[in-house]
Parts: C-alpha cells; sequence; structure tokens
C-alpha cells in the first residue's frame, strides 16, 4: 500500500499557496471596503467614508490600492469634514509607497496648501515650500512655489523676506505666467509698507503690461486704495468706476464710489 504522504505537498509550497489565498482574499476585502467608501462619500457621507477607508488599510492592500485609498481619504478629509490632520497623514503616507519624483511633488504640494489655505500655518507651509524646492530644483513650477511662499510671508506679515522671493521672480522668471501676480503682490506690500506712490507703479504696470489677465481687476482695486490714502479722491472714484464698467452689479464697488462722492462734494461746499 503506498504512502499517502508521497502525494502531500512539501511544506514550503503549502505554505506559499496559503499565503497566496490569504492575499488574495485580503486585497478583495480592501478593494470591498474602498468601494464602500466611495459610495460613502458620493452620498456626502464624509465620516462613514474615512472609516470604510481606514479599515480598507487594515487588509495591507497592494501599493497601487493603497494610493488609491490614502487619496481619497485626502480628498475627503481635506474636503467637508475640514479634518487636515488626517489630509496630511494620508499625503505622508503616500510618501512612503510614492515611486515616480512627479507624484511626491504633487504630495508634498498638496501638504504644504493643506498647512496653507486649511490650518493657517504659514511658516510650515513656508518649511515645506522650501523642502520642494531643495528636492526638486529647476523644475517647472519654481516661480510658483516661490511667489507662495511670499505670500505666505505677507500673511506673516514678514514683508521684506517677501519682497527678496518676488524679487528673485521678476529677475529670473520675468516670462513666466505668474508675473502679473507677482507685480500685484509687490504692489500689495508696498501699499501695506505705506508706501502708496511705488506700489501704484507695481498696480499700474500689471494693468499696463496684462490688461486681459484677470489679477488686473485686484490691481486697479489697488490703485484706488492708493489714491484714497494718498487724498487723491476724485482720481480713485475713476479707478472704481472703471471697475464697475467691468463688475456693475458688485455692491463694495458702488457703496466706495458713493462714499467718496460725498467726501468730494463736503469739500465743496
Amino acid at each position: 500500500m503506498r504512502s499517502k504522504a508521497r502525494h502531500r505537498l512539501p511544506s514550503s509550497i503549502s505554505t506559499l499557496i496559503i499565503l497566496i489565498l490569504i492575499t488574495g482574499c485580503s486585497e478583495q476585502l480592501a478593494k470591498s471596503h474602498f468601494t464602500r467608501g466611495e459610495v460613502y462619500w458620493r452620498r456626502g457621507d464624509s465620516y462613514s467614508a474615512i472609516k470604510e477607508l481606514k479599515t480598507a488599510l487594515k487588509y495591507n492592500p497592494s501599493d497601487g490600492l493603497k494610493d488609491k485609498i490614502l487619496i481619497l481619504i485626502s480628498t475627503v478629509a481635506s474636503g467637508q469634514i475640514r479634518d487636515s490632520q488626517t489630509a496630511i497623514w494620508a499625503n505622508e503616507e503616500r510618501l512612503k509607497v510614492a515611486i515616480y519624483d512627479n507624484a511626491k511633488f504633487d504630495i508634498y504640494l498638496r501638504v504644504a496648501e493643506i498647512y496653507e489655505s486649511h490650518l493657517k500655518r504659514h511658516e510650515k507651509a513656508i518649511d515645506t515650500y522650501h523642502k520642494i524646492l531643495e528636492l526638486f530644483p529647476q523644475h517647472k513650477k519654481e516661480p510658483d512655489i516661490r511667489l507662495k511662499i511670499a505670500e505666505n510671508y505677507i500673511n506673516m506679515e514678514k514683508y521684506e523676506k517677501a519682497k527678496q522671493e518676488i524679487n528673485f521672480i521678476l529677475s529670473s522668471f520675468s516670462r513666466s505666467p505668474i508675473m502679473p501676480r507677482t507685480l500685484y503682490q509687490m504692489g500689495n506690500i508696498l501699499y501695506l509698507q505705506e508706501d502708496y506712490s511705488r506700489a501704484l507703479k507695481y498696480f499700474g504696470e500689471v494693468i499696463k503690461k496684462y490688461p486681459g489677465d484677470e489679477t488686473t481687476v485686484f490691481a486697479r482695486f489697488g490703485m484706488g486704495n492708493c489714491l484714497e490714502e494718498e487724498d487723491k479722491l476724485k482720481e480713485a472714484i475713476s479707478i472704481y468706476k472703471l471697475i464697475k464698467q467691468q463688475y456693475p452689479n458688485q455692491p463694495i464697488i458702488t457703496h466706495r464710489i458713493a462714499r467718496l462722492e460725498k467726501r468730494v462734494k463736503r469739500r465743496g461746499r
């Protein structure tokens, strides 16, 4: 009588098959919870979505599926429920499995934007933007990153540091699409520093060089503010009337014009 042991698989192969079956099962369970998370998210139930997505991660999904789960966690957390810390955690976890530089760049950028826009932690945002410049030298988005650094410095009222970044952009990236916004921010800094005559020059340069850019209306507002501060009320009214032609239904513009016209009328008495 033949021994049945002869037909048994070697223990190493048996273990491998079991592992494959377990891994496949885990992947399916992870996919199932990921799908449930997507459904909850689309229904607007963000808390249930996060719960399902975090459960999916417990099944050790493949790197590709894990990245999808983490992207959705970041999207949900930084969206309706504004759980910025969870969004940052999800992106930091993504960095551990990210292979390509483009993916890493986008993740770091997302983290910086969460610090900047959601948490208002401008110093952390600046640190992250500086890390991006260090890790990805001469990247095509360098001028955009430097302008973001400058804008965070403005929010921290560190105007000289902001001007350093803006001057670097003006001297090194003069053909960049962000030039209108860069010139506007320089004018904005000078306005905040009460250097109205120089601020007017930068606002005027935006309007003259980039008349079709969306930044132009902000530059006109900046000019109006400067002219008010210089007590040039009639000139300020003219600027606001130009804005009103472009945006006739904005009450703030109508209010400004009416307020300044009253001041001019009182002076004429």
